[in-house]
């Protein structure tokens, strides 16, 4: 007599609950849809001087400045991430996203101790910035031991924000972009 443990029947009943309540949501012409665009152009960039990273954060509205095609946003996400010249690390959210996270570096500072225009590619004292563009107009802040206790602060509680958002939003990459591995045919 062959029995099915325990854990694998209670995955197959949750797994089959959960297909069953997505299934009779799906139909559900009430939903909410994908929220539209704001009309306010917004991108974060995040960069470390010392590894080379950079991770950048856009909103919808960004990918209609861009012109990217699409009728809606999902439509546009998909154009945008089909591009093969994009950068590798930018990720696209909801403007709502973005927003939020623009209000809570408002109330830590940021704005106060930003200065105007992009962020250095390159600095030599710095660790790590934090650039903002929105309406076409940049603020960056430069991460370095000159900053005040208070400055340093503030500028860890926006960098912390923005990593934990950055990581959070899903990353889609182009099929190009996809290494792949090719098996080498040998001779008899």
């Amino acid at each position: 007599m062959y029995c099915i443990p325990r854990s694998t029947a209670a995955r197959t009943l949750l797994t089959l609950g959960a297909l069953t309540l997505g299934l009779s949501c799906a139909g559900n012409t009430k939903r909410a849809s994908m929220p539209e665009v704001s009309g306010h152009p917004t991108n974060i960039t995040f960069r470390d001087y010392r590894s080379g990273i950079v991770l950048t954060l856009i909103n919808d509205s960004m990918l209609v400045e861009m012109n990217v095609a699409g009728e809606n946003v999902t439509l546009r996400r998909a154009a945008y991430h089909s591009q093969l010249d994009r950068p590798a690390s930018a990720k696209v959210t909801d403007d709502v996203y973005v927003a939020g996270l623009l209000k809570a570096f408002d109330e830590w500072g940021y704005f106060g101790l930003a200065s105007a225009g992009l962020a250095p590619e390159r600095a030599g004292e710095a660790s790590s910035s934090i650039e903002v563009s929105k309406d076409g107009r940049s603020q960056h802040i430069l991460f370095s031991a000159r900053l005040s206790r208070s400055s340093q602060e503030a500028y860890q509680d926006c960098n912390k924000l923005f990593r934990e958002m950055h990581n959070r939003v899903a990353q889609w990459r182009s099929a190009s972009s996809i290494p792949t591995v090719t098996t080498k045919v040998r001779g008899r």
